[in-house]
């Protein structure tokens, strides 16, 4: 079990990544519907930003108590599970595009759009397993 003092301060940082990534959720849907076009930030920041913000969503890591969610309980396990689940999901949509342009996830495969959903996967999978590591170390008998 964590110690409570760990707990605490390992939910606020991720409280605050989280908002931080509903924030700039909502600033790159505001430039998609009003048109704007900001470059890199317009074509890629939602594909980095929405499998972070899944992710942390899905562990539970910015809440003091585990998710009730259906889907967090089965996919937000294990910080591997997460990461693969999103980074499979993410990257079949994208290659959707290839079969199905007008279909659900209508769009153009883009390889960079894999890119940036790997790079929005392996943010906060990486931050998750080193501060893992880290509280085993300090508490072997923490629970992942």
């Amino acid at each position: 079990m964590e110690h409570p003092s760990v707990g605490e301060k390992r939910s606020r940082t991720w409280a605050t990544a989280h908002a931080t990534l509903i924030v700039l959720f909502l600033c790159t849907a505001y430039t998609t519907m009003a048109n704007i076009s900001a470059g890199l930030f317009t074509s890629y920041a939602a594909d980095v930003v929405v499998p972070a913000m899944m992710y942390i969503s899905l562990r539970s890591l910015h809440r003091q108590t585990p998710s009730r969610w259906p889907l967090a309980r089965i996919f937000g396990r294990t910080p591997e599970l997460t990461a693969l689940t999103l980074f499979l999901g993410s990257t079949a949509t994208e290659v959707s595009q290839i079969y199905w342009p007008a279909g659900a996830f209508a769009g153009t495969f883009d390889p960079w759009d894999v890119a940036a959903y790997f790079l929005g996967v392996s943010l906060p999978y990486s931050f998750d397993r080193r501060e893992l590591a880290s509280i085993n170390a300090k508490f072997p008998a923490a629970v992942q």
